[in-house]
C-alpha cells in the first residue's frame, strides 16, 4: 500500500487506466520471476543427482486414510476387473501363434530350396524376386513382432501397478491406524491383497507365454534378415562384375540340346516357380486395406464423374476439353490405373511378375488415355516402347533356356534399334525447338533406348552380359515410367481441376476464396512428387536405388554432436517437415471449423473463432512438442536455455509476452471480432485480422496498420460494429423564427422517413433544441447502417 502511495504521489495525474497498467505489469514481472525460480531449481536438480535421489525418496507409498477405504476399494476392485477381462483368451494372439507355426515351416521350405541353387548362376531376375518376397515376409514378421511387444508393455504396465497396489494395502493392513477396526475390514483388505497377487500371477503367466512367442518371431526375423543380406550379396557381385566379361563372346557360345530340350519341362519349371511366389505372396498377404481402397477409388471417381456431367459444363470453361478426354471418354481404364497405382503404393514388395504386368498394363493404358494430348507419331512411339516391353518380359522365360537366352537378348537389342532408327533422322533434329514438348521427349527417349540397346548389343556381343541385361533393362524401362508418370500427371491434374471446378459450382460460397489455392497447392504436390517417383524408378533401372537410399539413409540418420546435444540430419528434417505439416493442418483447420462448421452452427458471435484458435494453439504446440522429439531433442535439456529466457522475457520481453496475453484476452473475451469497425486513440478502420502478437487493421483511407494487442486492451476502444451494424446520425437545423415548429419538426421527421438509407427502427426523431441568436434551432436524429454512416 505504501508502494502505491509513493507512485500515485509522485504521478498526481494518475488515472485508472494508470493503475491498471502498473498492476498488469507488476503482476506480469513477479509470475515471470516465479518461473524463472521454477526452471532455476528444474536446472539446479538435474545438476544434482543426490537432490534428485532425495526428491524421488519421499515418493513412498503411503497407507489409505480411514475415511477413503470404501473409495479405494472400489476403484481398484475396478482395475482388477479390467486386468481379469485382459487375463481371457487372447483372440489375436492366438491366431498370430498358430499362423506363425505354419509360417515358420514355410520360411524355413523357402531358405532351403533357395540354398539349393547355384548362387553363382542366378539371374537378376530372379534375386530381384526373392529379394522382394523375403522382404515381404520380414515386413509381415515385424508387423506381428510389435504386436505382441505391445501385448508385452501392457502386461508389465499391470503388473508394475498391481506391485504398488499390494505395496500400499499392505502397509494400509500393517498400519497402526486399523488396529482397533472390524475383522470384517481387515478380512477385506486382506482380500484386495490375495486378489491382486492372484491376477499378478496370472499375468507374469501371459506375460511369459507373449516373451516366447516374441523371441520365436524375432528369431525368424534375424532369419529373414539372413536371407536378405545373401540376396544383397550376390546383387552385390553382380554389380561388381558389370564391367568384367564373365560369359563367353558370341562367337564362342553355342547353343545345345539341353540348353532348350525338353521345351514343356523348363516351361514347366518357369510356370513352377513363378506360380509359387505368386500363391505364397496371395496366401501371406493381407488384402483387406487394398480392396477398401479399391472400393472407395471406384465411388471417389464415379462420384465425381457423375456430378461433373450433371453441371453441363461447355469448350468454353477453361480445361474442360482436358477433363472430358480422360474423365469422360475413359471410366474404365483411368480407374483400373488409379488402382494399379494404389496397389503399387501399399504393397512396395510385390512379387517381380506382378511388377512387371503392373508395368505393362498401365503402359498400355496410357496409350489410350494420352490419345487425345499427343499426335499419332508419339501413338507410334509408346506402340513400339508396348512391344519392346512385353518382349524384355519374356527374359524372365528365356533365362531357362541356358546359351539361348544370350541370342534372345541379342535379337531384342537388334529389334529396339530397329524400332528406334527411324528417329534419328537428321528432319526431327533440325525443327526440334520448334516442336511441342511431347515430341521432343519422344525423340529424346528414342535416341535413349537406341543408345542404350547399342551398347547392350555390343557388350553381350564381347561377353559382358551382365551389363548386357542391366542395359537393356533400363533402355526400355526409363522410357515406360517416364510415359506412365505423364500419363498419371495429366489424370491426377484433370481429376482436382474437375474436384474445384464442382467446388467453384457448389451452392456454398465459403470456400470461393480457397478453391484457386487449393488448385495451385495441390498441382505443386503433384509435381514434387512426380519429380520425385522419376528419379527414385530412374535408380530401380539402374539397379542402384537400394545402394543410394541405403546411403542417404545412413548420412541422415548418423548422430552428430554439437555440444551436449546428439542429432541426426534426419532429425533435423523431420523436425522442419512436422513443424510445415502442423502449420498446414491448423490453416485447414481454420478453414474447414472457423468458416465451414462453426460458422453454420448457431454458436454467438466470435464463439467459433474462440474454439477454432484454441484448437489451432493446442495443435501448434502438440506439433512443437512432437517435432523436438523427431528431431532428437530432449526438453530436459532446455532448462538452462529456458532460464536464460524467462530472465529474458522477465527484463527485455515484457511486452511480447503482454502482447501474446492479450491476443488471448481478445479471443475469448471477444471485445472485438473480424470485420468489427473499431477506433482506438487516432485509427479508424476495420478488423481484417485478429494475431497472436498484434492485429491487422485496415482503415477507409486504405491502409493496413498493425496494432500490438496490447494497445487494443489497454486503451480506450470503441468498437461501432459490436453488437449490431447500426450508427445514429445527428443533424442540425436552423430556421427563421416565423417558422411554425410543428410543421418543421414534421418535415424533417419526413424527409427522414423517405429516405431508402434510412432504418426505419428505430424510428427517426425529430427535436426541437433552442432558441438560437437569430433562428430556432432544431435536431433531427436517425439511424443508417455502419457503411453508410461514415
Amino acid at each position: 500500500m505504501n508502494y502505491l502511495y509513493l507512485y500515485f504521489h509522485r504521478h498526481k495525474g494518475f488515472n485508472l487506466q494508470s493503475i491498471y497498467n502498473m498492476i498488469r505489469k507488476k503482476i506480469t514481472f513477479i509470475l515471470l520471476l516465479a518461473l524463472i525460480n521454477f526452471l532455476f531449481l528444474q536446472h539446479i536438480q538435474a545438476g544434482n543427482p543426490q537432490s534428485a535421489q532425495d526428491s524421488t525418496s519421499t515418493n513412498v507409498p503411503q497407507t489409505i486414510e480411514l475415511i477413503d477405504i470404501n473409495y479405494e476399494t472400489e476403484r481398484v476392485e475396478k482395475k482388477f476387473t479390467k486386468m481379469e477381462y485382459g487375463l481371457e483368451p487372447d483372440a489375436r494372439f492366438l491366431e498370430i501363434d498358430s499362423l506363425f507355426t505354419d509360417y515358420k515351416i514355410f520360411l524355413e521350405n523357402e531358405a532351403h530350396d533357395f540354398k539349393t541353387y547355384n548362387p553363382y548362376h542366378l539371374s537378376k531376375y530372379f534375386l530381384e524376386s526373392t529379394y522382394r518376397s523375403w522382404e515381404g515376409f520380414h515386413l509381415k514378421l515385424s508387423g506381428w513382432q510389435a504386436e505382441i511387444n505391445g501385448r508385452v508393455k501392457l502386461v508389465q504396465e499391470n503388473i508394475a501397478d498391481l506391485n504398488k497396489i499390494k505395496q500400499v494395502w499392505d502397509l494400509t493392513l500393517e498400519s497402526d491406524k486399523y488396529i482397533n477396526e472390524p475383522e470384517e475390514s481387515k478380512d477385506r483388505i486382506r482380500e484386495i491383497i490375495t486378489r491382486a497377487s492372484g491376477i499378478r500371477t496370472d499375468l507374469q503367466i501371459q506375460k511369459r507365454q507373449y516373451i516366447i512367442l516374441e523371441d520365436d518371431i524375432t528369431d525368424m526375423t534375424s532369419f529373414c534378415n539372413d536371407i536378405i543380406e545373401e540376396v544383397n550379396l550376390l546383387q552385390q557381385h553382380l554389380r561388381d562384375s558389370l564391367f568384367i566379361a564373365v560369359s563367353l563372346p558370341m562367337w564362342k557360345v553355342k547353343v545345345v540340346q539341353s540348353d532348350f530340350i525338353p521345351v514343356s519341362a523348363k516351361l514347366n519349371k518357369v510356370r513352377h516357380e513363378n506360380a509359387k511366389t505368386l500363391k505364397n505372396y496371395l496366401e501371406t498377404e493381407s488384402m483387406g486395406t487394398f480392396w477398401i481402397g479399391v472400393l472407395m477409388i471406384i465411388i471417389f471417381f464415379f462420384l465425381l464423374r457423375y456430378r461433373y456431367i450433371k453441371l453441363n459444363f461447355d469448350d468454353s470453361e477453361p480445361g474442360h476439353k482436358s477433363i472430358v478426354r480422360i474423365l469422360i471418354k475413359f471410366p474404365v481404364l483411368t480407374p483400373i490405373s488409379l488402382i494399379l497405382v494404389f496397389f503399387h503404393l501399399l504393397f512396395p514388395y510385390h512379387p517381380l511378375l506382378i511388377g512387371l504386368t503392373i508395368t505393362l498394363i498401365l503402359l498400355i493404358n496410357m496409350r489410350y488415355i494420352l490419345s487425345d494430348f499427343i499426335d499419332r507419331a508419339n501413338k507410334v512411339f509408346i506402340s513400339k516402347v508396348i512391344l519392346l516391353l512385353i518382349i524384355n518380359n519374356l527374359e524372365i522365360i528365356f533365362w531357362y533356356f541356358g546359351n539361348v537366352a544370350r541370342y534372345f537378348i541379342l535379337f531384342e537389342t537388334v529389334l529396339g534399334m530397329l524400332l528406334m532408327i527411324n528417329y534419328l533422322k537428321p528432319v526431327y533434329w533440325y525443327k526440334f525447338k520448334e516442336s511441342t514438348l511431347e515430341n521432343k521427349v519422344t525423340w529424346l527417349l528414342a535416341l535413349f533406348i537406341f543408345t542404350f540397346y547399342f551398347m547392350s548389343f555390343f557388350a553381350n556381343f564381347f561377353g559382358y552380359l551382365d551389363l548386357s541385361v542391366l542395359l537393356v533393362k533400363a533402355g526400355v524401362h526409363v522410357p515406360e515410367f517416364t510415359i506412365v508418370l505423364y500419363g498419371l500427371y495429366k489424370i491426377t491434374i484433370v481429376l482436382i481441376s474437375a474436384l474445384v471446378k464442382i467446388g467453384k459450382a457448389g451452392k456454398s460460397a465459403i470456400l470461393d476464396n480457397y478453391w484457386d489455392i487449393i488448385e495451385k497447392r495441390a498441382k505443386q504436390v503433384i509435381n514434387i512428387l512426380i519429380i520425385y517417383y522419376w528419379f527414385f524408378f530412374l535408380t530401380v533401372s539402374f539397379e542402384v536405388s537400394r545402394v543410394i537410399f541405403d546411403s542417404i539413409t545412413e548420412f541422415f540418420l548418423q548422430e552428430r554432436s554439437v555440444g551436449t546435444l546428439n542429432i541426426t540430419i534426419g532429425g533435423i528434417f523431420a523436425l522442419i517437415l512436422i513443424l510445415l505439416v502442423t502449420f498446414l493442418i491448423t490453416g485447414l483447420l481454420k478453414i474447414v471449423i472457423e468458416d465451414i462448421l462453426l460458422k453454420r452452427s448457431k454458436l454467438p458471435r466470435g464463439v467459433p473463432a474462440a474454439i477454432s484458435v484454441t484448437i489451432r494453439y493446442f495443435l501448434i504446440i502438440l506439433g512443437f512438442m512432437f517435432a523436438l522429439s523427431a528431431g532428437g531433442i530432449e526438453l530436459g535439456k532446455f532448462s538452462l536455455l529456458a532460464g536464460a529466457l524467462g530472465v529474458g522475457i522477465g527484463f527485455g520481453l515484457q511486452n511480447i509476452v503482454n502482447n501474446f496475453i492479450s491476443g488471448l484476452i481478445l479471443v475469448y473475451e471477444r471485445p472485438l471480432q473480424v470485420g468489427d469497425t473499431i477506433e482506438v486513440e487516432n485509427l479508424l478502420g476495420r478488423v481484417n485480422r485478429i494475431g497472436i502478437r498484434s492485429s491487422n487493421v485496415k482503415t477507409y483511407d486504405g491502409a493496413e496498420v498493425i496494432v500490438p494487442n496490447g494497445n487494443l486492451i489497454s486503451n480506450q476502444l470503441i468498437n461501432w460494429t459490436l453488437s449490431d451494424n447500426k450508427r445514429r446520425i445527428e443533424i442540425k437545423v436552423g430556421t427563421s423564427y416565423g417558422s411554425d415548429p410543428n410543421i418543421v419538426l414534421e418535415i424533417l421527421k419526413k424527409v427522414a422517413m423517405e429516405n431508402e438509407d434510412t432504418l426505419k427502427e428505430p424510428p427517426p426523431r425529430a427535436l426541437f433544441e433552442d432558441f438560437g441568436d437569430s433562428s430556432l434551432n432544431f435536431r433531427l436524429l436517425f439511424w443508417v447502417p455502419y457503411d453508410i454512416g461514415i
